[in-house]
């Protein structure tokens, strides 16, 4: 009778496996699909480049090479003026040093807008922190999972360097028990922070950079429990533009000593809506959204440059995106109000930084309950380098439109396309997608003592 028992429960246990298998297969299967229909929607590098690259070239043979060449011919005519005459080497020249003149002057006035200082009315942009008047909460870390992404960038130290030589003994110190949990695939910090059981837990923290913040942020907004902990983020992405408004996006160690103090506050995220079930089409911003015409300016196709460029492609896909200068029929909506039309690229923020070390938003505060939203819209290719060369500091903010709202609504002239949402590449399957502001969304592990320091010395600058 338990020789029979036994038989039957490892037959049971094969079916069971075999499902698991299949399950296993039809997610990955899913994935893929998911994966090949972004790329199939993904426009090449060079796509909206032919009329740019043919502006250029002929500016550059009509005002420079074809004077040059002509002052080049009249010097010929010039040496061997026994059998030409010098009259006619002379026009020669004369009409290419002419021509050239002319080519520099044009050249001058085009880039005009490069020389005309920025209006200032908007006011300085302060130095960093945009928490302001943050009621933050304490709480005391016995256990924590430390969620650990391996992907390795050139130049830089993966996750698990990071880990044991900067943050193991900050945590150990204190006494905090610490479960690593090394991610292995897209997602997986999404599911991780959805799924896993939270008793016992008093924050999940991350070791990388803003991809996985966010896949942290959506996995913990749709757990079924309904459960939630503090998140906290220690650098180790290529951009970590949510940091840079901290001033630690390149301090794993500084960072570590901040979250184990426990500090907590509250910031927003961003609903965004982007397909007509709102059950499941919903992704959470808490960085930065971004739509365009063309793909380079929301680098959603350029991780083929990552191995020559690293973190620059970022700046240099941007540059190139805007001097495609290429626009779209978006039509966008603020708080019920018509806000702008035929944009070529629009940017919507809750932090300040996007990208690497771009300050595009330079008045974004973390938790006023609001976005900011900048578009550029139809302007002069110089107009868009200008703003390129200035948008580090923020400087660049009066030469966009922009406002602060609550409520944002693209009307798209296309059913379905890609939408970077925090860096990550996201396929919409409406034409009208609603971005709104929640407001203390999620809990963050915050850096008190940074934001104290940075508080008082605003305090000062404004007395």
């Amino acid at each position: 009778m338990s020789k029979e028992t036994t038989k039957m429960e490892m037959a049971q246990e094969l079916v069971n496996s075999k499902k698991k298998e299949v399950k296993i297969e039809i997610k990955v299967s899913k994935d893929e699909s998911l994966e090949q229909e972004k790329v199939s929607l993904m426009q090449p590098v060079c796509e909206g480049s032919r009329q740019f690259c043919a502006i250029a070239w002929i500016c550059i043979c009509l005002l420079f090479l074809a004077p040059i060449a002509l002052i080049v011919v009249g010097s010929v005519v010039l040496i061997h003026t026994p059998i030409y005459g010098p009259d006619i080497g002379y026009i020669i020249c004369s009409i290419g040093v002419l021509l050239l003149l002319g080519g520099i002057f044009w050249c001058c006035i085009s880039m005009g807008p490069l020389c005309r200082k920025i209006p200032t009315d908007f006011g300085k942009p302060e130095k960093l922190f945009p928490l302001r008047n943050s009621e933050m909460r304490s709480v005391k870390l016995k256990k924590v999972y430390m969620i650990l992404n391996p992907l390795h960038r050139p130049g830089q130290l993966d996750a698990e360097e990071i880990y044991d030589r900067f943050v193991k003994s900050v945590f150990l110190d204190e006494g905090i028990e610490v479960v690593t949990i090394m991610t292995e695939r897209a997602g997986h910090a999404h599911d991780i922070c959805a799924t896993t059981a939270l008793n016992g837990i008093d924050a999940i923290i991350a070791i990388g950079g803003d991809g996985t913040f966010h896949e942290m942020i959506n996995g913990l907004k749709s757990r079924s429990d309904g459960k939630t902990v503090p998140l906290g983020l220690i650098p180790g992405g290529s951009g970590n533009s949510f940091l840079t408004d901290f001033g630690f996006h390149d301090k794993p160690a500084e960072m570590a000593k901040a979250i184990v103090k426990g500090n907590v506050a509250e910031m927003d995220l961003n609903r965004v809506i982007l397909g007509p079930d709102e059950s499941t089409d919903v992704k959470y911003s808490m960085n930065t959204i971004v739509l365009c015409k063309d793909h380079c300016l929301m680098s959603a196709n350029i991780d083929s440059w990552r191995g020559c460029l690293g973190s620059n492609r970022y700046d240099v896909c941007s540059l190139w995106g805007l001097l495609k200068n290429r626009y779209s029929n978006i039509n966008i909506t603020v708080d019920g109000e018509k806000f702008a039309q035929d944009v070529c690229l629009c940017v919507l923020n809750n932090t300040q930084h996007a990208g690497k070390g771009m300050r595009i938003a330079p008045l974004a505060q973390h938790n006023d309950g609001k976005f900011d939203i900048l578009c550029l819209g139809k302007t002069k290719r110089a107009q868009f380098l200008k703003l390129f060369l200035n948008v580090k500091d923020g400087s660049h903010y009066p030469l966009a439109k922009n406002a602060k709202g609550k409520c944002a609504v693209f009307h798209l002239p296309i059913d379905k396309g890609l939408i970077n949402i925090d860096g990550e590449i996201t396929i919409h399957k409406i034409p009208d997608i609603q971005v709104d502001c929640v407001k203390a969304g999620f809990d963050f592990l915050s850096p008190l003592s940074f934001i104290s320091d940075t508080n008082n010395a605003i305090s000062d600058s404004v007395s």
